[in-house]
């Protein structure tokens, strides 16, 4: 899984995560073109959203990884279609 805006090879996708949230949460402290970047995305409710929605994503996935005798492949595709279900402002639609 990719996170579309995180474009850097350079910077994991934690890296940008950490710098999306140090942009919410010091806006004014650092003026600097790579900050408007962030900021970008932080003041975006859609891209905020898909941020929240992949990370609890891969938040899930750590927790079914860890139970174990779980098929990673099912997990995987569970995770996917969580994170796709959560970053859309679709309505949710149950099997």
């Amino acid at each position: 899984m990719s996170f579309a805006n995180c474009e850097s090879e350079d910077e994991t996708i934690g890296q940008w995560f950490r710098h999306v949230r140090n942009a919410i949460e010091h806006p004014n402290s650092n003026g600097d073109e790579t900050k408007e970047k962030y900021l970008k995305v932080a003041r975006d409710p859609f891209q905020i959203q898909r941020a929240y929605a992949y990370l609890s994503g891969l938040y899930l996935k750590a927790i079914l990884l860890s139970l174990g005798n779980i098929n990673e492949e099912h997990i995987d595709k569970y995770t996917r279609k969580y994170i796709r279900s959560r970053a859309s402002f679709e309505p949710t639609e149950y099997d």
